[in-house]
Formats: C-alpha cells, structure tokens, sequence
C-alpha cells in the first residue's frame, strides 16, 4: 500500500505485511495430541503384512453391515464435538460433517465402502482440518487496518 500526497511525494508504502496471533497453547496441542492417537486408532492401527496398507476399529467395525458404521460415529462425533469446544468456524464444522457422511454413507455399502474406508480417513482429515484452523485462525492482513498517518513537513 503507498500513500502519497497531493504533489505526488511519497510519503509511507508498506508492503503486504501479515502477523499471527498464536492459538497454539500447551492445552490446545495435548488436545490435538489425543485427537491425533484416536484417529490413529480409528483409522491406521491395524497393518496388512507385506504390504504398505493400514486400516483401524473404523474400517474393521465395517464388516458388521451398517451397525459397526453406526457405532463408529461415536468417537468420530467425539472430534467434531471437541472442534466445537475449540472454536471451529461453522463452515469448518460442515466440512468436517461432510466427510463423516460420505465416510457412514459409502461405508454402509458392502466390501465397496469397507475398501472405501481403509483410503479415506475422515477422522484424520477432521483432525488436520482443525490442527489447520487453529494454527491460522488470527492471521490478518494489514491493509485492512487503519492506519494514520502523520502530516506532511514542509520545508521552508
């Protein structure tokens, strides 16, 4: 941004400048720290030998046709539940809704949305998605603040 005077001499720029108001606390990176081991358990406990492919309580309750998906809500809404408590944005607490949908929806189809569940991890994207809002939220451009400035010198 330049501000210059009405004989055209420049007389501030400022150049995109941001800085960041840290959410990140000792608190905040334990509870993340917890989400983290639950998606983990959820998701990638459970290796498939000789080869590079995990899967975890979420995809292993899904050969239980529909009630191992039902059940498999509970520590899934356990992270949206915390998101909430930690501030999440609504429009962050929809995605993350979203992609608990489509992981219950797809998985309740048979042997499709068990494979459908060992690739796609909702728990640990939900989880990313709010390790990602709380480590931004804060962040403001300085062009959008006020900005004064003092008035121009003549010289005599």
């Amino acid at each position: 941004m330049r501000l210059a005077s009405s004989s055209g001499r420049k007389i501030l720029e400022i150049t995109e400048c941001k800085y960041y108001l840290h959410y990140m606390n000792e608190e905040t990176d334990g509870t993340l720290a917890r989400l983290d081991r639950m998606a983990y358990v959820l998701e990638n406990v459970i290796p498939i030998p000789g080869t590079n492919i995990r899967f975890g309580l979420d995809a292993a309750a899904g050969f239980v046709p529909v009630v191992g998906d039902v059940i498999m809500l509970v520590p899934a809404s356990h992270i949206l539940h915390t998101a909430h408590r930690m501030g999440a944005s609504r429009r962050l607490l929809i995605r993350m809704g979203l992609n608990l949908g489509i992981d219950v929806i797809v998985g309740m189809v048979p042997l499709v949305g068990d494979i459908f569940d060992m690739g796609w991890n909702a728990n640990t994207r939900n989880v990313n998605l709010l390790r990602g809002f709380l480590e931004t939220r804060g962040t403001y451009d300085l062009d959008l603040l006020p900005i004064a400035v003092a008035p121009e010198q003549t010289t005599s």
